[in-house]
């Protein structure tokens, strides 16, 4: 998250310390190295799931496109699951718009 935005939600941030804890205990004698690894291991997953509605919010707001063959704005064809590598190494799935252009019957997947 970037200065300004708002934080993880209280019942995500009291599950992930929830979580931790439990590990905690069932992990009496971890080392720090150990520890810190767990918390960034936990982290990843909120991290994933901030993104994911970061990305499909944007993708909501965004404006139709319009046909590169034809101009026509193009229609709303479902969505087709797109598999990223995010720079913490996690995997994200994300949901990418499928358009169709009801003039031409052109498809388009606009990228990320």
């Amino acid at each position: 998250m970037r200065h300004g935005d708002p934080p993880a939600s209280p019942d995500r941030t009291t599950a992930l310390r929830h979580e931790l804890a439990a590990w905690r205990r069932a992990h009496p004698g971890a080392t720090l190295l150990e520890i810190e690894q767990e918390v960034d291991r936990q982290l990843a997953g909120l991290r994933t799931d901030l993104v994911t509605e970061v990305v499909a919010a944007a993708e909501a707001a965004m404006a139709r496109p319009t046909c590169p063959g034809c101009g026509a704005a193009m229609e709303r064809a479902g969505t087709r699951p797109r598999r990223l590598t995010a720079p913490h190494n996690e995997t994200l799935v994300l949901p990418g718009a499928r358009y169709r252009c009801p003039a031409c019957g052109a498809g388009l997947s606009p990228p990320r």
